[in-house]
């Protein structure tokens, strides 16, 4: 059997034990320790970790398994870890989140089957080589919901469709109203803290960044692109602020597009229409619950309920302008985009980030992977004109330049997205490779050819693009 050390700065994590694989050795035995730092494997006398699941800004989650039950429960288990250097205040606060989310899924998980249930909350000591003195770590147990969250998921298929979003806000707007009903709001609703069990239903996870809303005050807890203005200033949070990220992550699952994109920081307000096909009266939903100012939105679930099946007329204020928030001094956390199921998902930002005024990304500023891919695929269409006009004799370097820059204009006015680029990359290979006679070794060395120039080209233009930024300022 492979057990997954959790220990921080374990060099070689996974250890592999033959003898746990008896059933009975695995119930009886007491304890197994790392082999290569000492960390205790066994949490608690009987959870057994097998795999990462995701990592966040406060914590790791993995996988595991409760060998006190007769079928080996699989479970979560999330363990608090600081993805940064903190100074002591900033850990504090962080460790009463963790402990704050214990204490609500422990209430809440029980009430409702929609939301995880806590199976236990504890810490243990792990030796530390540096310092002599063992460290404490804590952990949470608590249920595994197997299937994909809704950024998986849209990742995987693409755009939702209208009857999808109903789904969704019908069941989120239940689960929040359980929430909302013990005075309490979850602040991090997004597609990744959204799943979808394997048999349909939708779960709500994360419960890390919840606010107690008859406790004064606010920490600054946010997900980019979904919390709403006084979340991002760090002001009173209502049930509206929930409501909120509940319709920001609609229309981005509407759309499959990015917050950049889909908000207009010179009207500061939401403009997603264009990019999907939605009724009027969806749309007039959304749009109520995605106002600037928490008293123009719906004032609660039972409202917003209403109004999505159009017994209640929907009035939508002309757009507020809303001020530009405080620098905070809270140090950044790296978030797990879509691999962490279970990854804590709280964002502390040092200042709020300025969203791009522009409908699109200029391609310079698209994430690296993407723009690595759009660049690939420059580099395959120009090898593969490169094969075709070599074989009808005809002036090759001039068409794979020609073709280089057409297609490189396509890119940057997004004319083709992934699934169109990846369809036309398959079509037109195939169709190279039969006008090439299906000569494989030309075929496949102007083809890879095409993309290496490419991508090391499109690395240099960014890298030189960003060193001449950086001295300009």
């Amino acid at each position: 059997m492979e057990l997954y050390c959790t220990h921080p700065s374990c060099p070689k994590p996974q250890n592999i034990f033959p003898s746990l694989d008896d059933p009975e050795t695995l119930k009886t035995v007491k304890q197994q320790f790392c082999m290569s730092c000492g960390m205790p494997l066994i949490l608690e006398g009987r959870y057994l970790t097998t795999k990462i699941l995701g990592e966040g800004g406060f914590g790791t989650a993995y996988l595991g398994r409760d060998r006190l039950t007769p079928r080996m429960r699989q479970c979560a288990i999330k363990q608090f870890k600081p993805a940064m250097v903190m100074t002591p205040q900033q850990l504090t606060m962080a460790r009463e989140l963790f402990h704050r989310e214990a204490e609500i899924l422990e209430q809440l998980g029980s009430e409702h089957s929609q939301i995880p249930n806590l199976f236990a909350f504890f810490d243990i000591p792990a030796p530390n080589a540096n310092t002599g003195v063992d460290d404490r770590f804590f952990y949470l147990v608590q249920e595994f919901v197997e299937g994909e969250n809704l950024e998986q998921e849209m990742f995987r298929r693409g755009r939702f469709s209208e009857a999808d979003i109903i789904e969704i806000l019908t069941e989120m707007l239940n689960i929040l109203e359980f929430i909302h009903s013990h005075n309490v709001i979850h602040r991090d609703i997004k597609p990744s803290n959204i799943m979808r069990h394997i048999n349909g239903r939708l779960y709500l996870l994360d419960f890390g960044a919840i606010k107690n809303i008859a406790k004064p005050g606010s920490t600054i807890i946010y997900s980019q692109g979904y919390a709403p203005p006084e979340q991002l200033r760090g002001q009173q949070v209502f049930f509206a602020s929930d409501l909120y990220a509940l319709a920001a992550t609609c229309v981005v699952l509407l759309t499959n597009e990015s917050h950049e994109n889909l908000f207009d920081t010179v009207r500061d307000r939401w403009q997603w229409e264009n990019y999907t096909q939605v009724s009027e009266h969806i749309t007039a939903v959304l749009n109520k619950m995605l106002q600037n100012a928490p008293f123009d939105r719906f004032q609660s679930v039972a409202e917003t309920r209403k109004a999505l099946i159009g017994n209640t007329p929907i009035s939508l204020p002309l757009p507020t302008v809303i001020p530009s928030a405080p620098t905070v001094n809270l140090a950044p956390a790296n978030l797990a985009a879509s691999a962490g199921v279970y990854a804590p998902a709280h964002v502390f930002e040092p200042a709020i980030p300025q969203t791009k005024t522009n409908r699109r990304l200029p391609l310079h500023q698209l994430p690296l992977p993407e723009y690595v891919g759009r660049a690939g695929f420059v580099g395959w269409q120009s090898g593969l004109i490169g094969v075709v006009s070599n074989h009808l004799s005809l002036p090759t370097p001039i068409l794979v330049i020609l073709g280089a820059v057409v297609l490189i204009y396509f890119q940057w006015q997004r004319l083709l997205n992934k699934i169109t680029m990846a369809a036309v990359a398959a079509v037109s290979g195939v169709i190279a490779l039969v006008m090439a006679k299906l000569d494989f070794v030309s075929f496949a060395a102007a083809a890879i050819g095409g993309v290496m120039t490419a991508i090391t080209t499109a690395i240099l233009f960014r890298l030189i693009y960003r060193l001449l930024s950086g001295l300009n300022k």
